[in-house]
C-alpha cells in the first residue's frame, strides 16, 4: 500500500481509489490545518487503519468556533467516509 496511512481514504483500504480519494486526503489536510490537530493518530498501525476506516472526526467548529461555517461544510463533505458523498473532484 502506497501513501501515508493517516491520509488514506477508506476505500484505499479496500484496494481501489478514484479522484474522490484525493479529495478525501486534501480534506483531511485542510481539517488538520484548521483544527491544528491530527485527524487520526495512533502509534499502532492496525489501530490507525481501524480509525481511518471507521472513526468519525469531531466537526472543526466544535474544536474552534472561529472557523467559518461554510469552510467547515466544505471540509466535512470532503472527508465523508463514502466516496459517493464527497466532491467528485477538487
Amino acid at each position: 500500500m502506497a501513501g501515508t496511512l493517516r491520509y488514506l481514504a477508506p476505500e484505499r483500504l479496500r484496494g481501489w481509489c478514484d479522484p474522490r480519494s484525493d479529495v478525501y486526503s486534501l480534506g483531511l489536510t485542510l481539517y488538520e490545518i484548521l483544527t491544528r490537530t491530527p485527524a487520526f493518530q495512533d502509534s499502532d498501525r492496525t489501530a490507525l487503519l481501524d480509525k481511518v476506516a471507521r472513526a468519525e472526526l469531531v466537526p472543526p467548529r466544535r474544536l474552534d468556533p472561529r472557523i467559518p461555517r461554510d469552510l467547515e461544510t466544505i471540509v466535512l463533505k470532503a472527508i465523508q467516509k463514502e466516496p459517493e458523498e464527497r466532491y467528485a473532484s477538487a
